[in-house]
């Protein structure tokens, strides 16, 4: 027999342990409908990785970090992922306004292993220092071919995000990226990539 009052009782345990348990903070861009700001005083307060895009086992494309346990290790991975395909990113851990949620925007930037520069990457580079300083929307803009920043037309109701300090905020990062993290040429990825597995 169907009980309400169950179904009320789950759903509050739910509640209760979702506020409980610590939240990981999700890997995604920032969308169109929010605005958000970008933690750090300079763009030099955010680091600089080496990231691979490629499916998981489930099939979702997702971006790895490159992180062998050494220079040489991160050389046989990046050979057998292909050099021209391996990005940088520069990772911005993100607050939203509305409702002061945390995520990490992998900030794509060219091939540390081309000379290349795409016009898309200065874009997102110059957009970051902004977005460190106020509370902006930053989307890609389909007519223009380009990223766009949108300010709020009152900033002040928006208030000031409160950060972690740099700990808390490294620990959040190693949460997030814990199972994204490509260490050896034995990894799923480099497999999948290189057609060792499905």
């Amino acid at each position: 027999m169907f009980d309400p009052n169950k179904h009320r009782k789950t759903a509050a345990r739910l509640a209760t342990l979702a506020t409980i348990k610590p939240q990981e903070w999700q890997i995604r861009k920032p969308k169109n409908s929010d605005f958000i700001q970008i933690y750090g005083n300079s763009i030099e307060d955010l680091a600089i990785v080496n990231m691979y895009e490629q499916r998981d086992g489930g099939g979702t494309m997702k971006e790895w970090l490159i992180q062998g346990k050494d220079d040489e290790t991160d050389e046989k991975i990046v050979q057998l992922l292909n050099p021209s395909q391996v990005k940088s990113a520069i990772v911005c851990p993100c607050v939203i306004a509305a409702n002061m949620q945390r995520f990490i925007w992998l900030a794509k930037q060219p091939s540390p292993f081309s000379n290349r520069v795409m016009e898309v990457h200065n874009q997102i580079k110059n957009i970051i220092p902004d977005a460190q300083q106020q509370w902006v929307k930053i989307y890609w803009d389909d007519s223009t071919k380009s990223y766009m920043l949108e300010q709020p037309r009152d900033p002040e109701v928006l208030g000031h995000p409160q950060w972690p300090d740099s700990d808390e905020i490294l620990n959040h990062l190693k949460k997030s990226f814990a199972e994204r993290i490509i260490d050896s040429t034995e990894h799923e990825i480099v497999k999948r990539t290189i057609g060792l597995i499905k």
